[in-house]
């Protein structure tokens, strides 16, 4: 007998380069004729660390709430291209979000679902084709405690073996802003080519926020009023700590996310896209907007 092309593998599909303290791992992906709906990123290690592993059929994986000491950065780059790039803890943090923090020690980087959209036929179409891809890779910042002898990254992949273009992808932008006291502070220069799933304003010394799209003010409320709505979609922002989420796809629906402003009437009146926040005091404050919509619109 045989498996359909589209039938869903799951195996180890990468190569990873040498994995040492302080250095720079890179985890290669296979292109081609691999669609992927998701990785799966684990840390092994040789030997038990006392009360941050975990034991599983004679091997010991780092538990999750332990993995950001030995895992910094996590980006995936598209022909060298970061299109996504959060750091391990926030990155397990958002998989707390999601409802993706299923099995200890695992992190999960989707690609559609399970769970993103509430039409399965949007969750296919969001999977990562890979037909023009010359080189799709997943980079680890690893810290200084990691051991060079015993540890080791290991990823699973979900995909089909079906040959596919990118099509439409969830991408993630980070840009940094320094309120540099109390009051009133304005961020902008968000990207406003391609649809916007969610913005996270995260950090804290956040009373209030006011998003404003095009000159038009869309929410404007306090921090717990924000995540009282986005809580009664079942959206854990507890998990991603102190901060404002703008959330437009609270209940899964694609066409509810905030569409691109790169009309030409807009670009005439320098359309653009603000959020005023309310500050208690001085704060660094993380900004990732969650972009969706075709890839090529993205950047």
């Amino acid at each position: 007998m045989s498996t359909s092309r589209f039938v869903n593998k799951f195996r180890n599909v990468a190569t990873i380069t040498e994995q040492r303290s302080d250095g720079t791992a890179v985890a290669r992906l296979k292109t081609g004729q691999y669609t992927y709906s998701g990785c799966y990123i684990g840390v092994r290690s040789k030997v038990e660390i006392v009360g941050k592993t975990v034991a599983v059929d004679g091997k010991h994986y780092v538990k999750s709430a332990n993995l950001p000491e030995f895992v910094g950065e996590i980006r995936l780059e598209i022909d060298n291209v970061v299109e996504r790039n959060l750091s391990c803890a926030r990155h397990i943090a958002f998989n707390q979000k999601d409802g993706y923090d299923v099995q200890d020690g695992i992190i999960y980087m989707p690609f559609g679902g399970p769970f993103q959209f509430d039409n399965m036929a949007v969750e296919d179409v969001y999977q990562l084709g890979t037909k023009d891809v010359r080189d799709l890779e997943i980079t680890f910042d690893l810290t200084a405690a990691w051991d060079n002898s015993n540890m080791f990254l290991e990823i699973m992949s979900e995909y089909t073996s079906s040959v596919r273009p990118i099509g439409f992808l969830r991408t993630t932008k980070t840009l940094i802003r320094n309120a540099t006291g109390a009051g009133e502070f304005t961020i902008d220069g968000l990207p406003i080519h391609s649809d916007i799933a969610a913005i996270y304003v995260l950090g804290s010394n956040i009373k209030s926020a006011v998003l404003t799209v095009d000159d038009v003010e869309v929410e404007s409320a306090g921090n717990y009023w924000i995540a009282a709505r986005n809580k009664l979609f079942g959206v854990n922002t507890d998990a991603l700590g102190d901060g404002v989420v703008f959330d437009f796809l609270r209940d899964k629906d694609v066409n509810k996310g905030l569409k691109s402003l790169e009309s030409n009437a807009q670009r005439k009146r320098n359309a653009d896209l603000l959020i005023t926040l309310d500050m208690m005091d001085a704060e660094e404050l993380t900004v990732i907007v969650d972009q969706i919509g075709r890839y090529a619109q993205q950047g």
